[in-house]
């Protein structure tokens, strides 16, 4: 996405999230599907903005990447919006639900443990070893699966997860379709 639609993008976002408004976004993740979302904030993590914003169409608040939001309207029906005064973001950003919560555990080399040290939130709860390796053990919920599957596979031997089983699961089987798409086409 240009520079300038990305920027214009974020403004608008900001300006719905200041003044409770209900927008129109086309969001492409696995498809492309328009959405009609009042957005509570915006915050960056990891070089991506995120906005976090109640989707009328899940019926419950989801966090969006900004970097895939293609196309942004103005609702002109706001009589679905909600008061989210009472709201704040920062009890929505990597907020764990009780309820699908699930224990991560991830063995680290000294080089993964750097990488984590970058981000905010597993910079927390990595514990050092004496050789400058480590371990990350903490809840997270359920929804942060995908996250964690694409962030952990983009460290290859210097992370390992141990729990939970299914992003474990879900890293051997993108291991396995890159493979395939690697494997000699003669």
């Amino acid at each position: 996405m240009p520079a300038s639609r990305a920027c214009s993008i974020l403004k608008e976002l900001l300006e719905a999230a200041l003044e409770q408004r209900v927008v129109t976004i086309a969001y492409e993740a696995a498809s492309r599907r328009e959405r009609m979302i009042q957005p509570l904030g915006l915050y960056t993590m990891n070089g991506l903005w995120y906005c976090q914003a109640y989707c009328f169409l899940a019926e419950d608040y989801r966090v969006f990447r900004v970097d895939r939001v293609k196309d942004f309207s103005h609702e002109a029906d706001q009589s679905r919006r909600l008061d989210t005064t009472e709201e704040h973001i920062q009890t929505w950003i990597l907020r764990t639900d009780e309820s699908e919560a699930l224990e991560l555990e991830v063995d680290l080399t000294p080089e993964g443990v750097r990488r984590c040290q970058s981000d905010l939130w597993l910079s927390q709860s990595v514990k050092l070893r004496e050789d400058g390796s480590g371990t990350i053990r903490t809840m997270m919920s359920a929804s942060y699966a995908p996250w964690a599957v694409h962030f952990f596979l983009g460290f290859g031997t210097e992370a390992n997860v141990k729990h939970p089983s299914a992003v474990r699961e879900q890293i051997q089987s993108k291991l396995r379709e890159m493979l395939n798409q690697y494997a000699d086409s003669k």
